[in-house]
């Protein structure tokens, strides 16, 4: 794997630390981009693997794989449930929240900070998918109010 990364990218570059904390946080942005699954508990048990990846690809032992697929599948499972969870209460649109953009977002300290978050994220999406909708029905002639099923708002979310 590291020869092939090494003759045959595109633009080859060296593997080492740097390398990997490349490869670490490309990897963890991919999986969590809206940061919305890992905690910084989960982050704590993963960071000291960031600058590993090189020592992996040079023969030495596979913990990081491992891991990331320990501490993923148990991020999904718990959002999973708190997603369920919160979907099955209406949502308060008529209260203000803030939702902060991803770029300048840090990572929920604990469980309970990402379950805020997931509420806020879900309540965000739901609006924007209504704004959507509502944008696309006021370009038909004739509408003076919009019809919203749930068929629509669920396409627009997923």
């Amino acid at each position: 794997m590291k020869r092939v990364i090494e003759k045959n990218h595109y633009a080859p570059k060296p593997i080492n630390d740097s390398f990997s904390v490349h490869v670490f946080n490309a990897i963890i942005d991919e999986l969590d981009k809206y940061k919305l699954y890992f905690t910084e508990e989960n982050m704590k048990r993963l960071r000291p693997f960031s600058d590993k990846i090189d020592d992996e690809l040079n023969g030495k032992s596979w913990g990081f794989a491992d891991a990331l697929v320990k501490e993923y599948r148990l991020a999904v499972s718990k959002a999973d449930s708190s997603f369920k969870f919160l979907l099955q209460q209406p949502i308060d649109i008529s209260t203000t929240d803030y939702y902060t953009c991803v770029l300048k977002q840090t990572r929920a300290e604990n469980n309970t900070q990402l379950t805020a978050r997931q509420k806020i994220y879900s309540k965000w999406l739901l609006l924007n998918a209504l704004m959507d909708e509502a944008e696309e029905q006021n370009t038909k002639p004739g509408k003076d109010c919009i019809a919203i099923n749930k068929v629509n708002i669920q396409k627009k979310i997923a």
